[in-house]
């Protein structure tokens, strides 16, 4: 355990109980949690006594502490992301699981401060490092070639209260992005029954179409490949299938690695071997431009240029 790294959890949230705290549990002799804070105390209190660790009353409070180097922050609470530009102030690096566009209005200083104080931040993009992105990739480059168009559906339950909840998230964006290379050139956002659909023009007959929808109960994340010689897709959790010139294949994962503890393990490489591959505050922040351009194509009825 000497060799741990020492981290301080901020937001005991679904996403904490459900990803990190198994991942964490699993990477034990890579991390150890020595604080958690939570916009609710007792949450607080109760997760601290579980995990024999220190309850802090709040952010500062948290990264003060001297035997904490590095800061998970786990959910977007009524802080947002300001425990990130905290953290600038006593230089420890963060896993930031809140999502850029949650906070949106001060996702630009917080970048800017990160920036300038060279703090190692990555960010949660989780499903271009899923078990099921990589298979996907592997066979985009043994057998169907390059990809040429994107189609990514998406379908959440509704929650009271989530920011922007018609609009696609940046998670999604990076996801095609990452599949189909180089930089959105220009994107339109148009309204649907429960959510919403935006284009994205790469270039060279490079398109991604993101469906984002939100319905009570249901919950579905697919991807769908359209490659030079074939097409592949991917549902999230488990399944990958693919149809190229011999006919249709069809490969189920069974033993996949959950992501929380991809990332994780991603994070303690930036931290303790200076891996810095990311994905990055600054790789999030260029994603976020592209929404705000998609919410000017909306308001123009049509296509518009994506800068910056």
């Amino acid at each position: 355990m000497t060799n741990a790294l020492r981290i301080g959890v901020i937001g005991l949230g679904s996403r904490w109980r459900k990803r990190y705290q198994p991942a964490l549990r699993a990477l034990h002799k890579r991390f150890a949690v020595k604080a958690v804070c939570d916009a609710v105390r007792e949450r607080a209190a109760a997760e601290a006594s579980h995990l024999h660790c220190h309850a802090a009353g709040g952010p500062t409070a948290l990264l003060e502490r001297d035997d904490v180097d590095a800061v998970l922050l786990s959910d977007w609470q009524w802080f947002g992301l300001w425990p990130v530009e905290l953290a600038c102030r006593f230089a420890k690096p963060v896993f930031c699981g809140c999502p850029l566009e949650s906070d949106d209005a001060h996702a630009d200083r917080v970048v800017r401060k990160a920036e300038e104080s060279r703090l190692p931040v990555m960010v949660a993009m989780a499903p271009r490092f899923a078990a099921e992105t990589a298979l996907l990739r592997e066979i985009l480059e043994a057998q169907l070639g390059p990809a040429r168009r994107v189609l990514c559906d998406a379908i959440r339950p509704c929650r009271a209260g989530h920011p922007d909840a018609a609009k696609p998230a940046v998670a999604l964006l990076d996801w095609c992005a990452s599949l189909l290379g180089g930089e959105a050139v220009r994107i339109m956002l148009t309204g649907m029954e429960q959510g919403s659909q935006l284009l994205l023009d790469f270039g060279g007959g490079r398109q991604a179409e993101v469906i984002h929808r939100r319905w009570p109960g249901v919950r579905r994340l697919r991807l769908e490949v359209l490659a030079e010689r074939g097409r592949v897709a991917a549902e999230l959790p488990g399944r990958v299938y693919w149809t190229a010139t011999d006919g249709r294949h069809i490969h189920l994962m069974n033993r996949r690695q959950p992501i929380g503890r991809l990332l994780l393990e991603r994070f303690h490489r930036t931290v303790t071997a200076g891996d810095m591959a990311g994905p990055t505050l600054r790789d999030a922040h260029r994603v976020l431009g592209w929404l705000r351009a998609a919410a000017r194509s909306r308001e123009v009825g049509g296509w518009v240029d994506v800068t910056g």
